[in-house]
């Protein structure tokens, strides 16, 4: 069992799940992980029979939450039973490397002036890249931003 003072489970809203949630350590140091060889992570120390997030394999998982982990706001997930998952991700995050950036300051967003130089068509060409690219940074952007609060959820 490896322990862990900032380790979290969460579950993403689909279907059968109405919410997202994030479920962190009741306490500090607790028994978070454990590698299991034959049949993968388990989550929590098994306090009740139980563990928190046991796999199960062949895509089942037995979610007995409450344990070591906090709850989820339904209690639905507060009793063993197998659940069938499609996906499940596990992550080890690894601080204090030296490996830090820099914070760049935010660039400047450019005004783009509309081109009327040339014949119709290649102004409404130039005009529509223009466009288009204007719209593909957009995106970045908005990608960008929402990383960034996926790594606000997750701390």
């Amino acid at each position: 069992m490896k322990r862990a003072s900032k380790a979290f489970l969460f579950m993403l809203s689909r279907s059968s799940i109405s919410f997202t949630h994030k479920m962190k350590l009741k306490s500090a140091n607790s028994k978070a992980v454990y590698h299991h060889s034959s049949c993968g992570p388990v989550f929590g120390n098994g306090k009740r029979g139980c563990y928190d997030l046991q796999v199960n394999g062949a895509g089942k998982v037995t979610l007995c939450l409450g344990q070591t982990y906090e709850s989820d706001p339904s209690g639905r997930f507060s009793s063993a039973y197998n659940h069938t998952i499609k996906e499940m991700e596990v992550y080890q995050v690894i601080t204090g490397t030296s490996n830090t950036q820099s914070k760049k300051p935010a660039p400047q967003k450019q005004k783009v002036v509309k081109v009327n130089s040339f014949s119709k068509d290649i102004n409404d060409a130039i005009n529509g890249r223009w466009a288009s690219l204007q719209e593909a940074e957009d995106e970045l952007e908005h990608l960008e931003k929402s990383f960034k609060d996926e790594r606000t959820f997750i701390k």
